[in-house]
């Protein structure tokens, strides 16, 4: 199971789960040597290390801004809800860019542009958020993210991205078609794969048939139960999304695998 207190969102250290059961001498060992702040054993939580708020920021940002450059490119925002999106996060730099965006011909290099200026605003502001407040984040007493600690009008503007990326792409027809397909193939891997691996699947001969499947190099670390389901999830979750879906139709019976 997770470990590290996660599911309390009131409090960001508790956020999210940090690592798995099976992980918890390696974190420990690099908890000592980063000198993590340690908050309690039961359940075992430590407050955030520093680099973590800036890796959060990254990944917001980053998905939060390219999301709405792919929307564009997959014609499901128009440019002028693109620049509706994107112009306000740039302030004093607005009009220099429009001006720039005039004079390219392609509407996917304006937004090109767009997106790398609004991504450059967010990361200064991230950073000066994170040098402002880099004293409460080494004691572990920031409890919110670098992204709330932004400018009201920047914060605004992005909790409004956020809310027209969920209600114009996320929830798009196609994107929530591509999800639930994603659910089923996820799914489907599993009850193949984690049966055969406990060895309580239809016949030890099929068992044995979908395990050799399996790379060696997510051979459990032991017989348990526990460590042979972990091995199953390493291989699952590192599948690239065509590989996934193509294992899943041959395992399945969907497409016959071609002999070369």
């Amino acid at each position: 199971m997770p470990i590290n207190a996660g599911g309390d969102k009131k409090k960001i250290y508790k956020k999210k789960y940090g690592f798995f059961e099976s992980e918890e001498t390696t974190f420990l060992k690099i908890a000592s040597q980063l000198d993590m702040l340690k908050i309690e054993d039961q359940p075992l939580a430590y407050y955030r290390h520093p680099l973590t708020f800036l890796v959060e920021a990254a990944d917001d940002i980053c998905y939060n801004i390219i999301d709405i450059e792919d929307a564009h490119r997959l014609k499901i925002l128009s440019l002028n809800e693109v620049y509706e999106l994107l112009l306000p996060l740039l302030g004093d730099d607005r009009d220099k860019t429009m001006s720039r965006m005039e004079k390219l011909l392609d509407n996917n290099d304006k937004i090109s542009l767009l997106r790398a200026k609004a991504i450059n605003v967010l990361v200064s502001k991230c950073a000066r958020a994170f040098w402002d407040n880099h004293e409460a984040i080494i004691s572990g007493a920031l409890f919110c993210d670098l992204k709330s600690c932004l400018d009201e009008p920047t914060l605004k503007q992005m909790k409004h991205i956020e809310n027209e990326s969920v209600s114009k792409i996320y929830n798009y027809k196609s994107v929530i078609e591509k999800e639930i397909a994603g659910y089923q193939i996820i799914a489907g891997l599993l009850e193949e794969f984690i049966p055969a691996i406990l060895g309580t699947g239809r016949s030890k001969h099929y068992n044995d048939k979908l395990i050799k499947l399996i790379p060696i190099q997510f051979t459990p670390a032991s017989d348990d139960p526990y460590s042979k389901i972990m091995s199953v999830l390493d291989y699952i979750s590192g599948m690239t999304d065509l590989y996934a879906v193509e294992l899943f139709r041959k395992i399945k019976g969907i497409a016959f695998p071609e002999f070369s």
